[in-house]
């Protein structure tokens, strides 16, 4: 599907794939931001639950546990403890990249 987009600021926002959106499928800005809302919150739940998530053509996302480290705070040099965190890498698929890069 080929999209033209364009937008005032550099930044894409939620809103403006919503109004893309809402044109695309002839509905209102109000029910586009709502389906992408939850899509978005059904990613999200997936992700907190530890669950990778693959999207086809675009990102994969992957949780992944920072092990705790020790480190030492800038402005004082005293040492302290980062502690074990969960986080999530994303990652751009092979097609997005090519598409990115203008060889698709």
């Amino acid at each position: 599907m080929q999209v033209h987009v364009q937008t005032a600021h550099a930044e894409v926002f939620k809103d403006d794939i919503a109004r893309v959106y809402a044109q695309q499928r002839g509905i209102s800005n109000d029910e586009a931001k709502e389906r992408i809302t939850d899509i978005l919150e059904i990613i999200t739940a997936y992700l907190v639950n530890g669950y990778n998530v693959k999207l086809h053509r675009f990102f994969n996302f992957k949780t992944r546990i920072l092990n705790a480290k020790s480190a030492n705070v800038p402005s004082t040099g005293a040492p302290m403890t980062i502690p074990r965190t969960r986080t999530v890498i994303a990652t751009m698929t092979r097609s997005l990249k090519s598409r990115i890069q203008g060889k698709q």
